[in-house]
């Protein structure tokens, strides 16, 4: 297939997908005005449109082990608004943003709307209020997802992570998860595509992704930490964690064994253990 005849396909289908979303965000978009929506309600629908991304941009997902099954604070390294994508596939519950993503075109709209958590970042107030909102909804029985680097990478190192709103999961008395994330080209070597960083734009990152002959985003599920713990050591031991997997798949590690393929959901996704 030709790049050309790659990207209009794409993106035929990435607009057709986005389209056909608006009515059921108008929709919940109305009952949120209505004070009768409810996070719970949400989440097969998150999980559908943000598939349906992955979908459509013809990115797949390589899994290694499981997101926990009860509410839980996830961390994880960040190195694109794919991130986003792909972790919200696997029903992650909210998610932590900074302030300026509530102002981009459409996708900032979708985020307020699935209820998307906003950080005004340099306020300590704000960010202790934030850390408050977090604990709020970790204990009513949510999930909630953050990037602590506060920032992107290109994706070959784990930047320091800010221990703040780590807190939270102490205060709500719920486990944190930490997740790894990789890119990986049709090579099976690290996207220098996927990472979005610097000054380029939404758009043109996405006019970038639908050349791509492929894209993996591996997703490392990491053993849970108790909440019981302080909010440094938190930071410390999953940046620990997330740091030595980012570094196994930049030094060009292999071990992966395929042990489920859901056809039922295509062939966006690839189940296996790290070997």
């Amino acid at each position: 297939m030709t790049v050309a005849l790659r990207r209009t396909s794409r993106l035929l289908r990435l607009t057709s997908h986005i389209l056909a979303s608006l009515p059921i965000a108008l929709f919940f978009a109305w009952q949120r005005r209505q004070g009768h929506l409810h996070q719970s309600s949400l989440r097969p629908a998150m999980e559908w449109w943000f598939r349906g991304i992955l979908r459509a941009l013809e990115i797949r997902i390589e899994l290694h082990g499981a997101p926990l099954d009860r509410p839980h604070l996830c961390v994880a390294n960040h190195v694109s608004w794919l991130d986003i994508m792909a972790l919200g596939a696997m029903r992650e519950g909210r998610f932590l943003a900074k302030e300026e993503v509530a102002a981009w075109p459409l996708f900032g709209w979708l985020a307020r709307v699935t209820g998307t958590l906003f950080v005004k970042r340099g306020s300590a107030r704000e960010a202790r209020a934030s850390m408050q909102g977090i604990a709020d909804r970790l204990a009513a029985g949510e999930s909630v997802l953050l990037f602590p680097e506060g920032t992107t990478t290109q994706g070959d190192r784990v930047a320091p992570f800010h221990a703040g709103m780590l807190e939270a999961a102490s205060l709500a008395g719920r486990p944190i998860q930490p997740v790894a994330l990789s890119y990986l080209d049709e090579r099976r070597n690290p996207s220098q595509v996927a990472p979005f960083v610097g000054e380029e734009g939404l758009g043109s990152h996405i006019w970038r992704l639908l050349e791509l002959p492929e894209l993996t985003v591996r997703l490392h599920y990491l053993p849970p930490i108790p909440g019981s713990v302080s909010r440094r050591e938190a930071a410390a031991l999953s940046h620990k964690v997330i740091a030595a997997a980012v570094r196994n798949d930049w030094a060009g590690w292999r071990g992966v064994e395929v042990v489920e393929r859901d056809e039922s959901q295509g062939d966006w996704v690839v189940a296996g253990v790290a070997g």
